[in-house]
């Protein structure tokens, strides 16, 4: 994060505000370094053994996350979800960090939404990014390589802007596919899957310069896929709901980044929507986004 301090503008500027809001040292967040957040940054500076000479640098920027990183949640939404109020992005504004949007499934289909999102979380400098749905029998990789970043490039998605994401792959069947005779056609075929798979991860990473993530859960990853190996690497973003103090973890992994906890949440007034939980430190997240 960039140093900054009374009378700059800008993201920076705005993500300190909104850090500064969730410790209640501020009411309100927009972009403009003026008198009170001059003075609720120099409290905080003074509370935290810094000094308070209001410029926001490195040590005091460290702090600040530090002492803001507790209970960070995030959404991830497609064309069904009721995003376009604006009570949606006002809530996100206040209580939510990150999004995906989607932007593609399989080789052919695209959300018809995800420039829309893309735009809309951008304007309102909400930390963003791109999922891509991949389908367990289509054996066209390149064509879900290529649907997937060429969705992103038409809908707005720039993977050097600052506030961007790194790129996930959505590894999970479809509803019918949980039932025979499929399951059994892709649990025959899961070589091939894991192999597309990490055709897929290595080469939007070369193509995107970031690391993707992988979203999943125990069952699928585990039961459906056999835990395959090599893939150690990718950040985890593992679905789990009911409740539970912790995740169920593929056994691949060891750690998580994100957990996806409840498939019911309530964004702007309307219910439905994906929570997740940041399990990772807020300024790595930023650091992932381009900060």
């Amino acid at each position: 994060m960039k140093l900054i301090k009374r009378g700059d503008k800008g993201d920076e500027v705005l993500i300190l505000q909104r850090l500064l809001r969730k410790l209640n040292l501020l009411t309100s967040a927009d972009g403009d370094f003026g008198g009170k957040t001059d003075m609720a940054i120099r409290k905080f500076q003074a509370n935290n053994g810094l000094t308070d000479d209001g410029i926001v640098g490195n040590h005091t920027w460290d702090k600040v996350f530090a002492k803001a990183s507790s209970n960070i949640l995030g959404t991830d939404i497609y064309h069904g979800d009721i995003t376009d109020k604006p009570a949606f992005y006002s809530d996100l504004d206040m209580n939510y960090w990150f999004c995906f949007a989607k932007a593609s499934q399989g080789s052919a289909r695209t959300d018809p939404r995800f420039k829309e999102h893309i735009t809309k979380l951008k304007s309102a400098t909400i930390l963003r990014g791109a999922y891509h749905f991949i389908r367990f029998l289509n054996t066209d990789i390149d064509g879900e390589i290529n649907n997937f970043l060429n969705s992103c490039q038409a809908g707005g998605l720039n993977w050097s802007d600052k506030g961007v994401l790194p790129p996930v792959l959505d590894i999970e069947p479809i509803g019918t596919e949980f039932n025979e005779p499929t399951k059994s056609e892709i649990t025959a075929n899961r070589a091939n899957i894991a192999a597309r798979a990490k055709k897929w991860l290595t080469t939007v990473e070369a193509r995107t310069g970031k690391t993707p993530i992988i979203y999943t859960t125990r069952y699928i990853w585990d039961e459906f896929l056999k835990a395959p190996q090599g893939f150690e690497r990718y950040p985890l973003w593992v679905a789990d709901y009911g409740g539970l103090a912790a995740p169920r973890m593929p056994s691949t992994w060891s750690k998580y980044a994100m957990w996806q906890y409840s498939e019911k949440g309530k964004i702007g007034g309307n219910e439905g929507f994906d929570l997740n939980k940041l399990n990772i430190p807020l300024k790595d997240l930023f650091t992932m986004a381009g900060y």
